[in-house]
């Protein structure tokens, strides 16, 4: 059992560390989103060419390849047809500004929740 001191420590040490990280995690992410938005935009009115960005794409340009199709190999078929899906499929500003932000939401709430108590 913890005592009600310990108690407060750990809640103390949550909101000091893990919320201001979680809130510019989020924050990154919707911004990184917008920007990827505006960027389709702005290609758009220039060459009249809708150019498409899935996570794949994303993540090639932060780490600088180039990445034609990503086929993982986990070992396990259903793991490696969702990331596939993930990586290939998905818009990577959809992913930016709705899915990763839930993902930080469940992580968040769901691995710090027995913390609090």
């Amino acid at each position: 059992m913890q005592s009600k001191k310990e108690k407060e420590i750990i809640e103390e040490l949550i909101s000091i560390l893990f919320i201001p990280l979680y809130i510019c995690l989020f924050f990154c992410s919707i911004g990184a989103g917008c920007f990827v938005i505006i960027w389709q935009c702005l290609r758009w009115l220039k060459d009249g060419v809708w150019q498409g960005m899935a996570v794949r794409d994303g993540l090639a340009w932060q780490y600088g390849t180039t990445m034609s199709h990503y086929s993982p190999d986990t070992g396990y078929l259903g793991v490696d047809k969702i990331l596939t899906y993930i990586l290939n499929d998905i818009p990577l500003s959809l992913f930016l500004l709705f899915i990763f932000p839930v993902i930080l939401a469940a992580i968040f709430f769901v691995f710090l929740k027995p913390l609090r108590n």
